[in-house]
Formats: C-alpha cells, structure tokens, sequence
C-alpha cells in the first residue's frame, strides 16, 4: 500500500470548512514526508468536496464529512465519511470511558496511513482493558490525543493542553475559547496528573467528544457545551 497523508473536512451550509488550515496540513505533509508539492487552487478543492457529498446524498440540514489523502505518489484521493447528527460543531452525545496507552507515531505526528494503524492497535489495546477509547501517551508520558484527535483538559473554568498538534480544529478551538470567554493555558497533559483536571476532552472535525472517565476515575462535563459554541460561533 502506498502511505498518504490525510485530512478529514467538515463540510456544512455549502462550505468546506477550515479548508485553508486543512490544505496548510497536507501541503506540509507532502512536503516533509514524500518530498511532493500539494498546492492544489481551493476552489476546486471545495467544488470536488460539494460534489463528493451530493453523489453521497448528504442532507443539507447537517454536517456531512470528506477525507483528503495525498499520497506518496503525488495522487489525492477524496474519501466520504458520512455525516453527523449536528449542524456544526458539538459536544457529541457520546461520552467515552478511555484509557491511556504508550503509543509513539512513526517519524511525525501528521495524520498518515501509519499513524491510523498504529492508532487502531491502540484502540484495540483500550477494548481490552474494558474501555471505549485509548489516549496516546508518548515516552516522557505527555498525553498527545485519541486517534487524531487532540486532548484537552479543563479545570477551574480554563482549557489546558498543547498547541503544537497539527490538527486545523486546535486552531479553531483557540477562537473558539476567545469567542467564548474562556482562557487557555500551555501545558502539557501529563499522564501521571490527569486527575487534577475537571473534565477531559478532545477536538476533531465533528466538534468534541467529551471523556466521562479516564484510567478509571470520572470525569465531568459542563464547560465542554460553552467550548462547543464558542467553536461554532467563530467559524459561521
């Protein structure tokens, strides 16, 4: 199989959202694992996207999702993922139990075709130990994200986690804490003091997933709604 590069795009009210932070990702990614240029021009790139959704027959009343994958090769694929429950960006209904799982990724940490098996190993590994979703800590312990999915933290009414993952959706969450009125603090999630935190959640393309546990201890979810539509208010 030839390795690719990817990002998921959150399509909805007939626009691709993010799709400059999106493209941002991949062009890097190209560049620094597979030595390719990926410029494509953005229009194009969102009327491909559109018409990936109407042959899916998305509803227009909700949010529907598109995959990029760039491979090694130079070739891009678009991959439909389905559509969602919500209009826009939300706290998803369902909230995982999880637990953390040692899982370095391979040579970046750039959504690749890598970084996804690695990702379902893990997951597999947080199945049999009872729980829904596995959070990928690396060797110093620094709790990184479920799957592609960043992980954030919040106590006493701030959000705390780390802005170096390159995902689009941490750079919308930033605005959406400003939109919001909430404040961000820089800091690592160490695996070792999560129980300090509130609540525990992460940011992908269908909004935030809230955990209701991790390693066993509980925790809640009440600022997650405001994070929610503080998101969707920066991006409509």
């Amino acid at each position: 199989m030839i390795p690719y590069v990817y990002q998921t795009i959150h399509l909805f009210g007939g626009r691709a959202r993010l799709l400059d932070e999106h493209l941002a990702v991949l062009a890097a990614g190209a560049a620094t694992l597979f030595g390719r240029s990926y410029r494509p021009e953005r229009r194009d790139v969102e009327r491909r996207l559109l018409a990936a959704a109407r042959a899916e027959r998305y509803p227009a009343a909700v949010s529907g999702f598109v995959r990029i994958e760039v491979a090694a090769d130079g070739t891009e694929r678009l991959r439909p993922l389905g559509t969602s429950l919500y209009a826009g960006y939300a706290v998803r209904s369902l909230r995982p139990a999880a637990v953390t799982i040692p899982c370095e990724r391979l040579l970046t940490e750039l959504p690749t075709s890598a970084s996804e098996a690695a990702d379902a190993l893990a997951a597999e590994a947080a199945r049999r130990l009872g729980a829904d979703a596995a959070v990928r800590c690396d060797a110093a312990g620094i709790c990184r994200s479920v799957g592609d999915a960043p992980l954030f933290a919040i106590r006493d009414g701030a959000v705390y986690g780390e802005r170096r993952h390159p995902s689009a959706e941490t750079l919308l969450l930033e605005r959406g804490l400003a939109a919001a009125g909430i404040r961000f603090e820089e800091q690592p999630l160490r695996r070792s003091a999560l129980g300090i935190y509130d609540e525990l959640f992460v940011v992908d393309y269908r909004g935030i997933t809230s955990l209701s546990r991790c390693d066993g201890l509980p925790c809640m979810s009440i600022v997650v709604d405001r994070v929610a539509a503080g998101m969707e208010a920066a991006v409509r």
